[in-house]
């Protein structure tokens, strides 16, 4: 979730930052270093942040959510998924996801894993890196 205090030094106080993981301890990660670095980033402001423990790849259940009422669709400038995308079961809603939460010209930030299927069982995959604009 060091995406998520980068993110944070962008949107500064106007913006928001919202943390999506399906586990607590990175979620409880996560609030732990926006509380060590906002004391030396002046431009991080921990109001900025909310987090929501909720899975990608589960849309129905994300935007249902009532923690977070202002998580809705085309709310995101950015979407960034970082380490994601794998461990998620159901990719494709996990990718839908993604750009409908995007706003019109927004742009989808991916880094992952991945394994070719010719190459199942070596014990090394690719890592692959890209940018796309809904």
């Amino acid at each position: 979730m060091t995406d998520s205090l980068l993110a944070g030094g962008l949107v500064g106080s106007s913006g928001k930052v919202f943390c999506i993981d399906f586990t607590q301890a990175m979620l409880d990660q996560a609030e732990r270093n926006i509380e060590e670095y906002t004391e030396t980033v002046k431009d991080l402001f921990p109001s900025s942040f909310q987090f929501l423990r909720k899975s990608i790849d589960q849309p129905d259940e994300l935007f249902s959510c009532t923690k977070i009422g202002s998580l809705q669709r085309s709310i995101a400038d950015r979407v960034i998924s970082n380490g994601v995308k794998n461990l998620c079961t159901q990719k494709e809603n996990a990718f839908r996801t993604a750009f409908e939460l995007l706003k019109p010209g927004g742009i989808f930030l991916l880094s992952d894993l991945c394994v070719v299927d010719e190459n199942r069982n070596v014990e090394i995959s690719c890592t692959i890196g890209d940018a796309t604009t809904s």
